[in-house]
């Protein structure tokens, strides 16, 4: 899938890539059958999301969704 994992961080993983035009960025963290999802926009993550159904069986209804406006992020 082309995650590159965190240096001294065994459960985290990072993907940059190109999705309709656009650099987007994938954070994961691993903990046995749960996922931590962080995503640059949404469309990366429901990108992810539905790579991840083709292979296995997801609840997306146990998905919570918590967004952060970017604006409150910058300096």
């Amino acid at each position: 899938m082309g995650f590159t994992k965190f240096t001294g961080e065994t459960n985290i993983f990072r993907k940059v890539f190109e999705l309709n035009g656009k650099q987007e960025e994938i954070l994961l963290g691993v903990y046995v059958y749960d996922l931590l999802i962080c995503s640059s926009s949404e469309e990366a993550r429901l990108w992810f999301l539905s790579w991840l159904e083709a292979r296995f069986s997801v609840n997306l209804k146990s998905t919570g969704v918590i967004s952060f406006d970017s604006k409150v992020w910058s300096y």
